[in-house]
């Protein structure tokens, strides 16, 4: 063998220890989440008529009282709308958002509570639309997303 193909097949062989070494790292990787998985599934397992009692008492607690005594508030623009509303409900406050970007992209979340103050479950409310309009995917290109991100960072400062 030449000091070429010498070099080559050294540098061929620390590629294959090299391919070996990531292979089992990815592979106990793999083991580990798989691991992680399964006692995740076996802790939050329920079943389904401990989900209904969850969902029923999610009813009767948050999301009707919240219904009945909610206030909203809107901030748009000509393409994009942001809505949060706050409710009182026993014990503490709840909040909701619902947003729509520029025709291409909406979404919502149910009444979450109860949070102690008013106060604060606006701003959670307010929180989770800026992050919502200041993703960069979102913040990019569509001037009615950035008038209701800057409404809405306004409104949060003066809840402050």
């Amino acid at each position: 063998m030449t000091a070429v193909q010498l070099d080559l097949f050294g540098e061929i062989l620390a590629a294959e220890e090299e391919s070996r070494t990531v292979t089992d790292a990815a592979l106990a990787a793999e083991r580990r989440c798989s691991e992680t998985r399964a006692s995740l599934t076996y802790l939050h397992h329920r079943t389904p008529a401990e989900e209904r009692a969850q969902f029923e008492r999610w009813v009767a607690d948050v999301r009707d009282p919240a219904d009945a005594a909610a206030t909203t508030h809107e901030v748009r623009s000509r393409t994009a709308v942001a809505r949060w509303s706050i409710a009182p409900i026993p014990g503490g406050w709840a909040q909701c958002v619902d947003y729509r970007l520029d025709g291409y992209s909406q979404g919502a979340t149910p009444w979450r509570g109860p949070y102690p103050t008013r106060d604060l479950a606006e701003d959670v409310a307010l929180a989770r639309l800026i992050r919502t309009f200041g993703h960069p995917s979102n913040a990019s290109g569509y001037p009615g997303v950035a008038t209701v991100l800057r409404q809405l960072t306004r409104r949060a400062e003066a809840l402050r």
